[in-house]
């Protein structure tokens, strides 16, 4: 049996309160994802980098930003400062109007932002 299987083993018989958030946080090590808290912690910090390095951001935008919310108006870059990258974008011209749609999620049960002229004139949750 090695170290970490043993550990485990001997946290689980033990009744430890932190029993199943131990042996998530060792999962999560053993199999190379992040952690909610290290997720968590970059979403936080990309946020946060977006707000200093860009100061002339309208000030309901930084905060929306730091809130991760979408608000009408926004940049494609500030969508990304607060929501990350889309998981699916797409393109469409309708009557000579580009319109790029950005999916967050599933196709089923995603969150889709409608950028038009690089700026969001429609999201829905």
């Amino acid at each position: 049996m090695n170290k970490i299987n043993g550990l485990i083993l001997a946290t689980l018989l033990s009744g430890c309160a932190g029993t199943l958030k131990f042996m998530d946080a060792m999962t999560n090590k053993m199999d190379g994802r992040p952690s909610q808290e290290q997720i968590d912690a970059a979403t936080k910090a990309r946020r946060d980098q977006y707000v200093v390095d860009n100061p002339s951001t309208k000030e309901n935008r930084k905060a929306a930003i730091l809130a991760g919310k979408v608000t009408i108006g926004m940049s494609p870059a500030e969508v990304i400062a607060s929501w990350g990258h889309p998981s699916n974008a797409s393109r469409s011209v309708v009557e000579d109007v580009v319109v790029d749609q950005w999916r967050y999620g599933s196709a089923a049960y995603g969150d889709y932002i409608y950028f038009k002229a690089g700026r969001v004139f429609a999201f829905q949750q």
